[in-house]
């Protein structure tokens, strides 16, 4: 079984500037779990409000890269189950690392989702499919059937399920890299009309 937990240690943070949506200076923006900052730091470059929640070390390093670069940030202490923040108090979430247990990701999810306004960003992680390489590799073929379902339990439909029941729906996915196993970010946003008003705010990479 492949170390979720390692994977996401080295996440790109490129990949977050691919997927992350086109925000307003000024926008809200949450980091959970924040890690070693990176992030956070790239979010306050933006010209956003970031808030950063993570354990105590991490927590305490996203503080001192912050500080570093002269950045503004709220980083605080907790757990993802209980954010210590207002219903749809941000514009743009991201969780850079879920649990690998099933209840407790989807409790996770449901506090997500009930903090973010507009667009939350979750990984997970995927092998290719048989469909995934027959599309890269005969582009003019068409590969259909049982090789569309994709490995692994199908991670994408069970947090577009998840994060359906919340009122989200699936924006678009990013994967880090083609052909190898590797992390994606899911880009949801929130069904409602000032979403729906708002095509813009997202990005068009």
């Amino acid at each position: 079984m492949i170390n979720q937990a390692a994977v996401f240690d080295g996440f790109d943070a490129a990949l977050v500037e691919r997927a992350f949506p086109v925000l307003c200076r000024g926008d809200r923006v949450l980091d959970v779990p924040c890690g070693d900052g990176r992030i956070s730091a790239w979010m306050a470059e933006q010209g956003w409000q970031v808030c950063a929640l993570d354990k105590a070390r991490a927590a305490f390093h996203t503080r001192s890269v912050l500080d570093a670069k002269a950045l503004h940030g709220d980083v605080r202490l907790g757990e993802a189950l209980s954010l210590p923040w207002p219903d749809r108090h941000f514009q743009g979430v991201l969780c850079s690392r879920l649990p690998d247990d099933e209840g407790l990701r989807r409790g996770w999810l449901r506090e997500l989702a009930r903090v973010t306004d507009h667009a939350l960003l979750v990984p997970y992680f995927a092998a290719p499919t048989m469909a995934d390489l027959g599309r890269q590799l005969m582009p003019w073929s068409r590969v259909e059937g049982q090789m569309e379902v994709a490995g692994d339990g199908a991670p994408l439909p069970r947090l577009a399920s998840t994060l359906g029941r919340e009122g989200f729906e699936l924006d678009r996915d990013f994967p880090q890299r083609r052909f190898l196993p590797c992390v994606h970010l899911a880009r949801f946003v929130r069904r409602s009309p000032a979403a729906d008003a708002a095509p813009a705010r997202l990005s068009s990479h």
